[in-house]
């Protein structure tokens, strides 16, 4: 809405206001005039009545007082005692006669009657309203008059009751009894007609209507008058008003208005001046807008200057923070690479001391060797913990977990080093809490281990530490808390030792060690889990911590592991095994390990070797050393993706070996065109899991075959038994279901070699062809599993994904060998 259109919404408004307060004046003037009007009808036709009453009293003392005694002896003589005549005799038709002569000539049109009960002429009966005045007046002489307005007919009159005259001891003759009236007035009246009255008795009241419709009529007429007259006045003073205000206050207010529409739309406006003369208040509104309008525009200018001052600054600090960040990165992965390298010599080569004969005192020594070297590694890997948890870089799992069997195992843990020290170990998980839940059960086992450990080493001996746990479904929420009896920590250090290396007091690190790392990671890691962590202690009254985390209940239990945790290291698949290493130390310590998985290893020390080795023999799997002279593990990565080693290596899934730990450098390898990651020290638990991951390839005994000679009882079928049976059992086609399947093996491991031959080439379209041709193949005959590989094989290689490819490809292959194997028992 422009300023124009706002200063009109303003005019119009004021000119509603006015009309309505106007209008609302002339409409109380009219009322208040039309009811003066009729109150002054009111008081004329009071004084009207009060004129005629005081003219027919005269008629009626005239007559009675003079007229008709003078008469009355005038006649005397002649005039027989029966005689009577109302002309000259009867006041009251005197008075009556004369009104109407009087009406007739001057059209007043008032109404007048000398009322009676039993009056002696009917034409002076009261009616129900003068009998009322009558009955009451007869009973209170207080009551004399009457004055109102009354409704008669439809009309509305002006009534006005007098008290009359009382009957007079003389009178008696004529109002007794017919008897002794005269008798031509019981012959011109009747014998009934106002006799059996008595002497005092009220006989009579005077009763005067005046008519005031006509009065009303010109009330409302003139009220009509005025009405128009205000109505014109009302038109013209709203003319000059409008004329008025918008020379001086609205043509000044959309001048403003546009000034500051300009400004508010273009800043160059800022500064512009309004003219004055529009008189003072304008004047001073504009004078006012002049001043904050050059303001403005100078306080604008000085604000794009330390705006962009500010910004430069803020890109330089932002800068920094980025480079002190990589530095901070690059110090770290240097950090762990160079102190990972010789403890996996360390590790490596205590595994490998285990596994010959020792003395007692020997195996002890290696030990406390490894034990010392464990526990480097803990403080190493706490570091680079923080360090991820800071920069929210570290990726949370979520996996099903058995709630009462994780805290069990927690308290299995550390139920030796509870014992040692004499202190007593509880859990305690209540009944509505859910049997399994979603979370990161390696983080969350690390957030309770740290707990637990704390409060085991700040418990003296003969103390109890708690794990209890409970749940609020209701709520969705989770509570962990670990209770001991230690020393407690005071109120003003609580909120400190969540800080990186704090504890509560200078001391502890004395004589309890510790880097004071574990809680600031414990923080982070729950605020990761979008939890929270509290302390309740008090100085020798032991602690509380209290962990809250969202309660996610799952439906089962976690995925169980395969039966390959229980093949011994003797009936691994044997693969041919390419170690690229240059420390010596930790070439030993790989070819150690690998060779005790039952592994041909060969060795390398550089990646310039290991694309040599290649033409010189073939491999099954490589574990490549990022870091190493004249090639590193990167480039000769690169270099057999290419096909610098071969074609027929170009698909082999290659390990990443490296003590690089931080978060990005999985998916920084993986993007290389590695198939997978291991972080320095190697474990033997690790090389295994890798060595059955990809075993199966290149003609060598399959992981399949070594579970089927193990736990051949405890593998399902790799067939969708009730799909195959409503398909084709219930339709009578078992012989044709066994040719298909037959066929289908066959032209599955065909596809397999070639899918590996499209990966090596590159020729990702024709990999999800065949892929998509596979996983449609299987869903018809009931093979789930290849269907489902083979689909996931199909998107990886829609992706150009080349190491995801390669790891299904082996997936799948493990998938089709199984089906081989149920089609020859079937056969």
């Amino acid at each position: 809405m422009t300023f124009q259109m706002q200063a009109s919404s303003i005019k119009v408004r004021l000119l509603r206001i006015n009309i309505l307060l106007l209008g609302v004046t002339s409409v109380a003037i009219v009322l208040v005039v039309n009811v003066a009007q009729k109150q002054l009808a009111l008081t004329d036709a009071g004084r009207d009545a009060e004129r005629i009453l005081a003219r027919h009293l005269a008629i009626h003392t005239y007559i009675n007082k003079q007229l008709k005694p003078r008469l009355l002896d005038f006649t005397a003589p002649q005039r027989d005692k029966e005689y009577f005549d109302p002309v000259w005799m009867s006041s009251t038709y005197a008075v009556r006669e004369i009104d109407k002569i009087f009406q007739s000539r001057h059209g007043k049109g008032y109404y007048y009657k000398e009322c009676a009960i039993n009056a002696r002429s009917p034409q002076n009966e009261a009616d129900p309203f003068e009998r009322k005045f009558l009955e009451q007046a007869g009973h209170n002489s207080s009551i004399t008059t009457f004055n109102g307005v009354r409704e008669i007919d439809g009309k509305m009159f002006f009534v006005s009751m007098v008290r009359g005259e009382s009957m007079e001891k003389p009178c008696l003759l004529c109002h007794s009894t017919p008897e002794k009236a005269p008798g031509g007035l019981v012959h011109a009246y009747g014998p009934d007609r106002s006799f059996s009255r008595h002497e005092n008795e009220l006989v009579s009241a005077v009763s005067i209507r005046i008519p005031l419709s006509g009065a009303y009529a010109e009330a409302n007429s003139f009220s009509l008058k005025l009405s128009a007259l205000l109505l014109a006045v009302i038109t013209m003073l709203f003319a000059v008003q409008n004329r008025i205000l918008g020379r001086l206050v609205f043509m000044p207010l959309a001048v403003v208005g546009e000034s500051a529409r300009r400004i508010a739309n273009d800043r160059r406006y800022l500064g512009e001046q309004i003219p004055l003369s529009h008189g003072r208040e304008m004047d001073e509104l504009a004078t006012s807008f002049n001043v904050m309008s050059s303001e403005l525009h100078a306080f604008i200018n000085n604000l794009e200057e330390k705006v962009d001052e500010k910004t430069a600054e803020l890109v330089t600090a932002r800068k920094e923070a980025e480079e002190a960040s990589r530095a901070k990165g690059d110090f770290l992965a240097t950090m762990s690479h160079e102190i990972r390298t010789p403890m996996n010599a360390i590790i490596g080569i205590n595994q490998l001391l285990q596994n010959t004969l020792l003395t007692q005192e020997q195996r002890r020594l290696v030990t406390d060797s490894s034990s010392a070297a464990e526990s480097l590694l803990t403080i190493i890997n706490d570091i680079l913990d923080f360090s991820r948890v800071e920069a929210r870089r570290l990726e949370l799992s979520d996996e099903a977990l058995e709630l009462r069997s994780f805290v069990e195992s927690l308290r299995r843990l550390f139920a030796v080093q509870a014992e040692r020290k004499n202190i007593d170990l509880a859990v305690a998980v209540v009944e509505r809490a859910p049997q399994f839940i979603f979370g990161d059960p390696a983080r969350l086992c690390q957030i309770l281990t740290n707990l637990i450990s704390n409060a085991l080493k700040f418990t003296p001996a003969g103390g109890m530490v708690t794990l209890a746990v409970d749940a609020d479904p209701a709520a969705g929420e989770l509570f962990f808390s670990v209770s001991d009896t230690g020393i407690g920590i005071d109120r003003e250090k609580q909120e400190g030792i969540f800080e990186v290396f704090r504890q509560a007091d200078s001391s502890t690190t004395r004589i309890y060690g510790g880097t004071g790392l574990g809680l600031a990671i414990v923080r982070g890691l729950v605020e990761l889990m979008a939890g929270t962590i509290g302390v309740e202690s008090e100085a020798g009254k032991g602690a509380t911590f209290r962990v809250r985390l969202p309660l996610r209940p799952a439906a089962g239990p976690p995925v169980a592991g395969t039966a390959s945790d229980d093949i011994p290291d003797s009936a691994l698949p044997p693969l041919s095994v390419l170690v690229a290493e240059d420390n010596e130390l930790n070439r030993m310590v790989a070819i150690g390990l690998l060779t005790a998985l039952n592994q041909r290893v060969t060795a390398v020390a550089n990646g310039r070797e290991a694309v040599e080795a290649f033409r010189h023999g073939s491999f099954d799997l490589v574990f490549m050393d990022v870091s190493m002279p004249e090639m590193d593990g990167i480039e000769a990565t690169r270099a057999i993706r290419r096909g610098d080693a071969g074609e027929g290596a170009r698909a082999i899934p290659i390990v990443a070996l490296t003590a690089h730990a931080l978060k990005d450098d999985r998916a920084r390898f993986l993007a290389e065109g590695m198939t997978d990651y291991l972080s320095k020290p190697l474990f033997r638990s690790e090389l295994r899991r890798m060595v059955l991951c990809f075993a199966g390839d290149g003609g060598k005994p399959s992981l399949e075959a070594a579970l089927t000679a193990e736990h051949a009882s405890d593998e399902g079928s790799p067939f969708d038994l009730e799909f195959q049976r409503s398909q084709f059992h219930d339709a009578g086609l078992e012989d044709f279901l066994a040719d298909i399947l037959s066929t289908f093996a066959r032209s599955s491991a065909t596809e397999c070699e070639r899918m590996e031959e499209y990966l090596a080439a590159g020729r990702y379209a024709e990999l999800a062809a065949a892929a998509h041709s596979v996983k449609g193949a299987a869903a018809t005959i009931g093979a789930p599993q290849v269907s489902k590989r083979a689909g996931e094989l199909e998107a990886a290689a829609e992706k150009n994904d080349g190491p995801l490819a390669a790891r299904l490809i082996v997936q799948l292959r493990r998938e089709v060998r199984r089906i081989e194997a149920a089609v020859s028992k079937l056969s």
